[in-house]
Protein backbone atom coordinates (compact mmCIF):
# COMPACT_ATOMS: atom_id res chain seq x y z
CA UNK A 1 0.00 0.00 0.00
CA UNK A 2 1.29 3.45 -0.93
CA UNK A 3 0.49 5.99 1.79
CA UNK A 4 0.61 9.70 1.06
CA UNK A 5 -1.42 12.88 1.34
CA UNK A 6 -1.72 15.74 -1.10
CA UNK A 7 -2.78 19.24 -0.11
CA UNK A 8 -2.80 22.85 -1.27
CA UNK A 9 -1.48 25.89 0.58
CA UNK A 10 -1.11 29.50 -0.59
CA UNK A 11 -1.71 28.53 -4.23
CA UNK A 12 1.03 25.89 -4.03
CA UNK A 13 0.70 22.12 -4.17
CA UNK A 14 2.36 19.51 -1.95
CA UNK A 15 2.68 15.81 -1.32
CA UNK A 16 3.47 14.32 2.08
CA UNK A 17 5.00 10.84 1.84
CA UNK A 18 4.26 8.63 4.85
CA UNK A 19 7.18 6.23 4.38
CA UNK A 20 9.89 8.91 4.44
CA UNK A 21 7.95 11.79 6.06
CA UNK A 22 9.19 13.98 3.22
CA UNK A 23 7.17 16.90 1.90
CA UNK A 24 7.47 17.37 -1.87
CA UNK A 25 6.40 20.52 -3.68
CA UNK A 26 4.41 19.74 -6.82
CA UNK A 27 3.38 21.69 -9.85
CA UNK A 28 -0.32 21.91 -10.68
CA UNK A 29 -0.45 19.24 -13.34
CA UNK A 30 1.52 16.78 -11.19
CA UNK A 31 -0.89 17.44 -8.34
CA UNK A 32 -3.88 16.75 -10.63
CA UNK A 33 -2.23 13.61 -11.95
CA UNK A 34 -1.52 11.94 -8.61
CA UNK A 35 -5.05 12.72 -7.43
CA UNK A 36 -6.52 11.17 -10.55
CA UNK A 37 -4.46 8.05 -11.30
CA UNK A 38 -2.97 5.03 -9.60
CA UNK A 39 0.81 5.27 -9.94
CA UNK A 40 1.03 1.50 -10.36
CA UNK A 41 -1.30 1.55 -13.32
CA UNK A 42 0.78 0.44 -16.31
CA UNK A 43 -1.96 1.52 -18.69
CA UNK A 44 -1.53 5.27 -18.29
CA UNK A 45 -0.88 6.06 -21.90
CA UNK A 46 -2.55 9.43 -22.28
CA UNK A 47 -0.20 12.05 -23.62
CA UNK A 48 -1.73 14.56 -21.21
CA UNK A 49 0.00 13.04 -18.19
CA UNK A 50 3.00 11.31 -19.75
CA UNK A 51 5.38 13.97 -18.39
CA UNK A 52 3.84 13.73 -14.93
CA UNK A 53 4.18 9.95 -14.80
CA UNK A 54 7.88 10.31 -15.59
CA UNK A 55 8.15 13.08 -12.98
CA UNK A 56 6.86 10.79 -10.23
CA UNK A 57 8.90 7.83 -11.40
CA UNK A 58 12.01 9.97 -11.03
CA UNK A 59 10.95 11.10 -7.55
CA UNK A 60 10.28 7.52 -6.52
CA UNK A 61 13.75 6.51 -7.60
CA UNK A 62 15.75 9.47 -6.32
CA UNK A 63 13.83 10.34 -3.13
CA UNK A 64 12.69 6.84 -2.24
CA UNK A 65 9.09 8.04 -1.87
CA UNK A 66 5.74 6.49 -2.74
CA UNK A 67 6.91 2.96 -1.99
CA UNK A 68 4.40 0.15 -2.06
CA UNK A 69 4.70 -1.21 1.48
CA UNK A 70 2.83 -4.07 3.08
CA UNK A 71 2.34 -2.11 6.29
CA UNK A 72 1.88 -4.06 9.51
CA UNK A 73 0.94 -2.78 12.95
CA UNK A 74 3.55 -3.55 15.58
CA UNK A 75 3.77 -2.42 19.18
CA UNK A 76 7.36 -1.29 19.85
CA UNK A 77 8.03 -3.78 22.67
CA UNK A 78 7.38 -7.45 23.43
CA UNK A 79 5.79 -8.55 26.71
CA UNK A 80 9.21 -9.50 28.13
CA UNK A 81 10.65 -6.14 27.12
CA UNK A 82 7.71 -4.32 28.69
CA UNK A 83 8.20 -6.19 31.96
CA UNK A 84 11.91 -5.31 31.93
CA UNK A 85 11.27 -1.63 31.18
CA UNK A 86 8.80 -1.17 34.02
CA UNK A 87 11.13 -2.92 36.44
CA UNK A 88 14.18 -0.84 35.54
CA UNK A 89 13.36 2.29 33.55
CA UNK A 90 10.76 4.45 35.32
CA UNK A 91 11.96 7.95 34.41
CA UNK A 92 9.88 10.53 36.26
CA UNK A 93 7.54 10.10 39.19
CA UNK A 94 4.88 12.79 39.64
CA UNK A 95 3.38 13.06 43.10
CA UNK A 96 -0.13 14.46 43.41
CA UNK A 97 0.36 16.03 46.84
CA UNK A 98 -3.21 17.32 46.97
CA UNK A 99 -6.34 17.73 44.88
CA UNK A 100 -7.01 21.06 46.58
CA UNK A 101 -6.18 24.46 45.13
CA UNK A 102 -6.50 28.05 46.30
CA UNK A 103 -7.39 29.23 42.77
CA UNK A 104 -10.38 28.57 40.54
CA UNK A 105 -8.98 29.04 37.03
CA UNK A 106 -11.85 29.09 34.57
CA UNK A 107 -10.29 26.64 32.12
CA UNK A 108 -9.07 24.12 34.73
CA UNK A 109 -10.41 20.59 34.27
CA UNK A 110 -10.92 20.36 38.04
CA UNK A 111 -13.71 22.91 37.99
CA UNK A 112 -17.35 21.82 38.05
CA UNK A 113 -18.00 22.62 34.40
CA UNK A 114 -16.22 19.38 33.47
CA UNK A 115 -18.79 16.98 34.88
CA UNK A 116 -16.87 13.86 33.79
CA UNK A 117 -13.60 14.87 35.53
CA UNK A 118 -12.51 14.84 39.19
CA UNK A 119 -13.31 18.00 41.12
CA UNK A 120 -11.38 19.89 43.78
CA UNK A 121 -11.27 18.22 47.18
CA UNK A 122 -9.33 18.38 50.44
CA UNK A 123 -7.50 15.12 49.74
CA UNK A 124 -3.82 15.19 50.73
CA UNK A 125 -1.19 12.53 50.11
CA UNK A 126 -0.07 10.91 53.37
CA UNK A 127 3.67 10.81 54.05
CA UNK A 128 3.48 7.00 54.24
CA UNK A 129 2.19 6.96 50.66
CA UNK A 130 4.95 9.33 49.59
CA UNK A 131 7.61 7.07 51.09
CA UNK A 132 6.14 4.05 49.30
CA UNK A 133 6.07 6.03 46.06
CA UNK A 134 9.73 6.99 46.45
CA UNK A 135 10.67 3.38 47.25
CA UNK A 136 8.75 2.21 44.17
CA UNK A 137 10.54 4.78 42.02
CA UNK A 138 14.07 3.97 43.10
CA UNK A 139 13.44 0.23 42.99
CA UNK A 140 12.26 0.47 39.39
CA UNK A 141 14.63 3.03 37.83
CA UNK A 142 18.07 1.38 37.95
CA UNK A 143 18.66 2.13 34.25
CA UNK A 144 17.88 5.83 34.62
CA UNK A 145 20.91 7.97 35.40
CA UNK A 146 19.12 11.31 35.79
CA UNK A 147 15.97 10.74 37.81
CA UNK A 148 13.12 13.24 37.95
CA UNK A 149 10.73 13.78 40.85
CA UNK A 150 7.85 16.21 40.34
CA UNK A 151 5.38 17.74 42.79
CA UNK A 152 1.89 18.25 41.42
CA UNK A 153 -1.60 19.21 42.49
CA UNK A 154 -3.97 20.89 42.91
CA UNK A 155 -1.55 23.43 44.25
CA UNK A 156 1.51 21.65 45.71
CA UNK A 157 2.60 24.66 47.79
CA UNK A 158 -0.41 24.02 50.01
CA UNK A 159 1.65 21.02 51.15
CA UNK A 160 5.08 22.56 51.60
CA UNK A 161 5.70 20.40 54.69
CA UNK A 162 5.23 17.26 52.58
CA UNK A 163 7.74 18.53 50.04
CA UNK A 164 10.34 18.99 52.78
CA UNK A 165 9.61 15.57 54.27
CA UNK A 166 9.89 13.96 50.83
CA UNK A 167 13.36 15.39 50.23
CA UNK A 168 14.40 14.50 53.77
CA UNK A 169 13.39 10.87 53.19
CA UNK A 170 15.21 10.71 49.85
CA UNK A 171 18.41 12.17 51.27
CA UNK A 172 18.31 9.77 54.21
CA UNK A 173 17.65 6.54 52.29
CA UNK A 174 18.63 7.28 48.68
CA UNK A 175 21.71 9.45 48.64
CA UNK A 176 21.61 9.90 44.87
CA UNK A 177 23.03 13.13 43.47
CA UNK A 178 21.47 12.56 40.05
CA UNK A 179 17.98 13.66 41.07
CA UNK A 180 16.22 16.71 39.70
CA UNK A 181 13.16 18.11 41.43
CA UNK A 182 10.35 19.86 39.59
CA UNK A 183 7.14 21.55 40.63
CA UNK A 184 4.26 23.21 38.83
CA UNK A 185 2.75 26.02 40.91
CA UNK A 186 0.57 29.11 40.70
CA UNK A 187 3.21 30.79 42.95
CA UNK A 188 0.65 32.58 45.12
CA UNK A 189 1.82 30.74 48.26
CA UNK A 190 5.51 31.58 47.94
CA UNK A 191 7.23 33.14 50.96
CA UNK A 192 10.83 33.67 52.12
CA UNK A 193 11.08 30.26 53.81
CA UNK A 194 9.73 28.39 50.78
CA UNK A 195 11.91 30.31 48.34
CA UNK A 196 15.13 29.75 50.31
CA UNK A 197 14.34 26.04 50.58
CA UNK A 198 13.79 25.77 46.83
CA UNK A 199 17.04 27.60 46.12
CA UNK A 200 19.01 25.49 48.58
CA UNK A 201 17.65 22.28 47.07
CA UNK A 202 17.84 23.37 43.43
CA UNK A 203 14.14 22.75 42.77
CA UNK A 204 12.95 23.72 39.28
CA UNK A 205 9.69 25.64 39.19
CA UNK A 206 7.19 25.86 36.36
CA UNK A 207 5.09 28.94 37.08
CA UNK A 208 1.54 29.05 35.73
CA UNK A 209 1.05 32.58 34.42
CA UNK A 210 -0.78 33.63 31.28
CA UNK A 211 0.90 36.96 30.50
CA UNK A 212 0.31 40.58 31.52
CA UNK A 213 -2.33 41.45 34.12
CA UNK A 214 -5.39 41.94 31.93
CA UNK A 215 -4.79 38.68 30.07
CA UNK A 216 -3.73 36.64 33.10
CA UNK A 217 -6.62 37.74 35.31
CA UNK A 218 -9.20 36.88 32.66
CA UNK A 219 -9.00 33.22 33.75
CA UNK A 220 -6.62 32.81 36.68
CA UNK A 221 -8.59 33.93 39.73
CA UNK A 222 -8.91 33.22 43.45
CA UNK A 223 -11.97 31.53 44.94
CA UNK A 224 -13.63 34.93 45.34
CA UNK A 225 -13.14 35.71 41.64
CA UNK A 226 -10.38 38.29 42.13
CA UNK A 227 -7.37 38.18 39.83
CA UNK A 228 -4.07 36.64 40.92
CA UNK A 229 -1.61 38.50 38.70
CA UNK A 230 -0.29 41.02 41.23
CA UNK A 231 0.81 38.47 43.80
CA UNK A 232 2.25 36.10 41.17
CA UNK A 233 4.19 38.92 39.53
CA UNK A 234 5.45 40.24 42.90
CA UNK A 235 6.72 36.77 43.78
CA UNK A 236 8.43 36.39 40.42
CA UNK A 237 10.16 39.73 40.91
CA UNK A 238 11.20 38.68 44.42
CA UNK A 239 12.88 35.57 43.01
CA UNK A 240 14.56 37.62 40.28
CA UNK A 241 15.83 40.24 42.74
CA UNK A 242 16.89 37.99 45.62
CA UNK A 243 18.21 35.03 43.61
CA UNK A 244 18.96 36.16 40.03
CA UNK A 245 20.96 33.05 39.12
CA UNK A 246 18.22 30.75 40.40
CA UNK A 247 15.66 32.81 38.48
CA UNK A 248 17.63 32.42 35.26
CA UNK A 249 18.28 28.70 35.60
CA UNK A 250 15.33 27.25 37.50
CA UNK A 251 12.22 29.22 36.54
CA UNK A 252 10.16 28.42 33.45
CA UNK A 253 6.65 29.29 32.34
CA UNK A 254 3.50 27.30 31.63
CA UNK A 255 0.89 29.44 29.93
CA UNK A 256 -2.49 29.31 28.26
CA UNK A 257 -2.98 31.70 25.37
CA UNK A 258 -6.42 33.29 25.21
CA UNK A 259 -6.08 33.33 21.42
CA UNK A 260 -3.44 33.82 18.77
CA UNK A 261 -4.25 37.53 18.89
CA UNK A 262 -2.72 37.77 22.37
CA UNK A 263 0.51 36.07 21.37
CA UNK A 264 2.64 39.15 20.73
CA UNK A 265 1.63 40.82 24.01
CA UNK A 266 2.27 37.63 25.96
CA UNK A 267 5.59 36.96 24.23
CA UNK A 268 6.79 40.52 24.85
CA UNK A 269 5.81 40.22 28.52
CA UNK A 270 7.84 37.04 29.05
CA UNK A 271 10.73 38.34 26.95
CA UNK A 272 10.98 41.41 29.18
CA UNK A 273 10.99 39.13 32.21
CA UNK A 274 13.79 37.07 30.70
CA UNK A 275 11.77 33.86 30.89
CA UNK A 276 11.04 31.10 28.38
CA UNK A 277 7.77 29.29 27.92
CA UNK A 278 8.27 25.53 28.06
CA UNK A 279 4.58 24.75 27.63
CA UNK A 280 1.82 26.71 25.94
CA UNK A 281 -1.76 25.56 25.50
CA UNK A 282 -3.04 27.02 22.24
CA UNK A 283 -6.58 25.71 22.62
CA UNK A 284 -8.98 28.67 22.38
CA UNK A 285 -11.67 27.30 24.70
CA UNK A 286 -10.78 29.77 27.43
CA UNK A 287 -11.94 32.69 25.30
CA UNK A 288 -15.57 31.63 25.70
CA UNK A 289 -17.82 31.98 28.77
CA UNK A 290 -17.33 28.81 30.78
CA UNK A 291 -20.99 28.90 31.75
CA UNK A 292 -21.79 27.82 28.20
CA UNK A 293 -20.67 24.29 29.00
CA UNK A 294 -21.62 22.50 25.79
CA UNK A 295 -20.05 25.11 23.55
CA UNK A 296 -16.97 25.25 25.75
CA UNK A 297 -16.36 21.52 25.50
CA UNK A 298 -17.02 21.58 21.77
CA UNK A 299 -14.48 24.36 21.28
CA UNK A 300 -11.88 22.31 23.16
CA UNK A 301 -12.28 19.61 20.52
CA UNK A 302 -11.79 21.92 17.56
CA UNK A 303 -8.41 22.13 15.88
CA UNK A 304 -6.68 25.36 16.79
CA UNK A 305 -4.61 26.82 13.96
CA UNK A 306 -1.05 27.49 15.11
CA UNK A 307 -0.06 28.83 11.72
CA UNK A 308 -0.64 32.50 12.51
CA UNK A 309 1.16 32.26 15.83
CA UNK A 310 4.21 30.60 14.31
CA UNK A 311 4.26 33.04 11.43
CA UNK A 312 4.22 35.94 13.90
CA UNK A 313 7.10 34.36 15.75
CA UNK A 314 9.29 34.02 12.70
CA UNK A 315 8.24 37.39 11.31
CA UNK A 316 9.62 38.91 14.48
CA UNK A 317 12.79 36.86 14.22
CA UNK A 318 13.34 38.02 10.66
CA UNK A 319 12.91 41.61 11.78
CA UNK A 320 15.52 41.09 14.49
CA UNK A 321 12.88 41.39 17.19
CA UNK A 322 13.60 38.01 18.72
CA UNK A 323 10.80 36.60 20.82
CA UNK A 324 12.96 34.40 22.99
CA UNK A 325 10.10 33.64 25.34
CA UNK A 326 8.65 31.00 23.00
CA UNK A 327 11.89 29.84 21.40
CA UNK A 328 12.13 26.45 23.08
CA UNK A 329 8.41 25.81 22.59
CA UNK A 330 8.65 26.31 18.84
CA UNK A 331 12.10 24.87 18.36
CA UNK A 332 11.06 21.44 19.57
CA UNK A 333 7.60 21.47 18.04
CA UNK A 334 6.91 18.31 16.05
CA UNK A 335 5.93 20.46 13.07
CA UNK A 336 9.54 21.48 12.42
CA UNK A 337 10.94 17.97 12.21
CA UNK A 338 11.07 18.16 8.45
CA UNK A 339 13.80 15.54 7.99
CA UNK A 340 12.16 12.85 10.07
CA UNK A 341 12.28 9.51 8.22
CA UNK A 342 10.67 6.19 9.00
CA UNK A 343 12.23 3.55 6.74
CA UNK A 344 10.29 0.63 8.19
CA UNK A 345 7.46 -1.60 7.07
CA UNK A 346 5.99 -1.60 10.58
CA UNK A 347 3.78 1.20 11.76
CA UNK A 348 2.90 2.53 15.18
CA UNK A 349 1.34 5.98 15.74
CA UNK A 350 3.97 8.50 16.78
CA UNK A 351 1.81 10.14 19.46
CA UNK A 352 1.82 7.63 22.33
CA UNK A 353 4.71 7.35 24.77
CA UNK A 354 5.01 4.26 26.94
CA UNK A 355 2.14 4.72 29.41
CA UNK A 356 3.28 5.22 32.98
CA UNK A 357 6.94 4.87 32.10
CA UNK A 358 7.93 8.38 31.02
CA UNK A 359 5.66 10.26 33.44
CA UNK A 360 4.47 7.99 36.24
CA UNK A 361 1.64 9.78 38.02
CA UNK A 362 0.85 8.81 41.61
CA UNK A 363 -2.51 9.93 42.99
CA UNK A 364 -3.07 11.00 46.59
CA UNK A 365 -4.12 7.49 47.61
CA UNK A 366 -1.08 5.82 46.01
CA UNK A 367 -2.71 4.62 42.80
CA UNK A 368 -0.46 4.74 39.73
CA UNK A 369 -1.73 6.31 36.51
CA UNK A 370 -0.20 6.52 33.05
CA UNK A 371 0.47 10.29 33.34
CA UNK A 372 -0.83 13.46 34.99
CA UNK A 373 -3.01 14.46 32.02
CA UNK A 374 -5.56 11.70 32.41
CA UNK A 375 -9.00 11.62 33.98
CA UNK A 376 -8.63 9.51 37.14
CA UNK A 377 -12.31 8.57 36.95
CA UNK A 378 -11.56 6.36 33.91
CA UNK A 379 -10.56 2.91 35.30
CA UNK A 380 -8.19 1.75 32.53
CA UNK A 381 -5.77 4.63 33.19
CA UNK A 382 -5.00 3.08 36.59
CA UNK A 383 -2.12 0.62 36.10
CA UNK A 384 -1.21 -0.24 39.68
CA UNK A 385 -0.30 1.29 43.02
CA UNK A 386 2.85 2.13 44.98
CA UNK A 387 2.25 -0.71 47.45
CA UNK A 388 2.23 -3.52 44.87
CA UNK A 389 3.85 -1.86 41.86
CA UNK A 390 2.79 -1.87 38.21
CA UNK A 391 0.00 -4.32 37.47
CA UNK A 392 1.16 -5.81 34.17
CA UNK A 393 -2.30 -7.26 33.54
CA UNK A 394 -3.82 -3.78 33.62
CA UNK A 395 -0.99 -2.39 31.52
CA UNK A 396 -1.32 -5.10 28.87
CA UNK A 397 -5.09 -4.59 28.81
CA UNK A 398 -4.49 -0.93 27.99
CA UNK A 399 -1.96 -1.85 25.30
CA UNK A 400 -4.44 -4.28 23.75
CA UNK A 401 -6.91 -1.39 23.51
CA UNK A 402 -4.35 0.36 21.33
CA UNK A 403 -3.87 -2.72 19.18
CA UNK A 404 -7.57 -2.61 18.34
CA UNK A 405 -7.03 0.56 16.35
CA UNK A 406 -4.02 -0.95 14.57
CA UNK A 407 -6.05 -1.98 11.53
CA UNK A 408 -6.93 1.67 10.98
CA UNK A 409 -3.35 2.79 11.50
CA UNK A 410 -1.83 0.60 8.80
CA UNK A 411 -3.93 2.26 6.12
CA UNK A 412 -3.64 5.83 7.40
CA UNK A 413 -1.34 8.35 5.72
CA UNK A 414 -0.87 10.24 9.03
CA UNK A 415 0.39 7.32 11.12
CA UNK A 416 3.98 8.55 11.49
CA UNK A 417 2.96 11.98 12.74
CA UNK A 418 -0.26 11.06 14.54
CA UNK A 419 -0.55 13.02 17.83
CA UNK A 420 -3.15 10.67 19.31
CA UNK A 421 -2.08 9.68 22.81
CA UNK A 422 -3.24 7.28 25.49
CA UNK A 423 -5.58 9.87 27.02
CA UNK A 424 -7.89 9.47 24.01
CA UNK A 425 -7.22 5.78 23.36
CA UNK A 426 -10.90 4.82 23.60
CA UNK A 427 -12.18 7.71 21.46
CA UNK A 428 -12.65 7.40 17.73
CA UNK A 429 -11.24 10.82 16.92
CA UNK A 430 -8.99 9.91 13.99
CA UNK A 431 -10.35 12.67 11.76
CA UNK A 432 -9.42 15.22 14.42
CA UNK A 433 -5.89 13.79 14.63
CA UNK A 434 -5.53 13.93 10.83
CA UNK A 435 -6.65 17.55 10.87
CA UNK A 436 -3.97 18.31 13.46
CA UNK A 437 -1.31 16.67 11.29
CA UNK A 438 -2.42 18.69 8.27
CA UNK A 439 -2.33 21.86 10.35
CA UNK A 440 1.16 20.95 11.55
CA UNK A 441 2.36 20.28 8.01
CA UNK A 442 0.95 23.57 6.74
CA UNK A 443 2.64 25.47 9.54
CA UNK A 444 5.89 23.67 8.78
CA UNK A 445 5.73 24.50 5.10
CA UNK A 446 4.96 28.14 5.73
CA UNK A 447 7.84 28.55 8.16
CA UNK A 448 10.29 26.30 6.33
CA UNK A 449 9.89 28.03 2.97
CA UNK A 450 9.92 31.59 4.30
CA UNK A 451 12.37 31.37 7.21
CA UNK A 452 14.74 28.53 6.40
CA UNK A 453 17.88 30.45 7.34
CA UNK A 454 16.40 31.40 10.70
CA UNK A 455 15.40 27.82 11.47
CA UNK A 456 18.95 26.65 10.86
CA UNK A 457 20.18 29.20 13.41
CA UNK A 458 17.84 28.05 16.21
Amino acid sequence: MILYKTFKFNDNFYLYDTYTSKIIKLYKKAYDFINSYNLQDENITTDIYCKEKLFFEKLMKEDNILKNINWRYKFPYSEDEIQYLYKNSIQNIILELTTNCNLRCKYCTFNHFYTDSPNYSDEIMDISVIKKAIDFFFNNSSNIKNKLISFFGGEPLLCFGLIKNTLKYIKEYYNDSNIRYYMTTNLTKLNDEVLKYFVDNDIHIAVSIDGPEQIHDYNRVFLDGNGTFKIVYENLMKIKTDYPQYFANNISISTVLLSNKTFEKVAEFFYNLGLEVFYADLVPGSTYPVEDYDFFLESKENTFSEQEVKTMYFDNLSNNVEIKAFRSYFKYDEAFKMKNTTDTKYCFPSGPCMPGLVRTFVGCNGDIYICEKINKNIPYFNIGNVFNGIDLRKLNKLIKMHKKIGDKCISCWAVNKCPKCWTTINYDNCELQKAKVINSLLASINVYENYRDIINQL
